[in-house]
């Protein structure tokens, strides 16, 4: 498994897990590798899951693993882990 693209580690409570969607949004747009609306697509399951794992007090870690085939985004929060997956659509040139 390759080393992740970026790895960000932010406080679980409101407002600031919103950064950690907020950057997996910024890096596929940046790179290129999913685009339109399903980087916006992919970023609101982000944030769900981000939603979903979260507890007070705490951190969520996320790991962004890009790959020649698919994004992996890998989240972690007070011992729950959740990984999300979007395939990359080559396109022709």
């Amino acid at each position: 498994m390759p080393p992740p693209s970026f790895t960000l580690s932010v406080p679980a409570d409101e407002p600031y897990r919103g950064l950690a969607a907020e950057s997996v949004r910024v890096f596929l747009k940046a790179s290129g590798r999913v685009t339109g609306p399903a980087a916006e697509a992919f970023t609101a399951s982000v944030a769900a899951a981000i939603d979903r794992l979260s507890a007070r007090g705490v951190n969520i870690d996320l790991a962004v693993v890009a790959e020649a085939s698919h994004v992996d985004v890998r989240l972690t929060c007070a011992g729950t882990s959740e990984t999300l997956t979007h395939a990359v659509v080559a396109t022709g040139s």
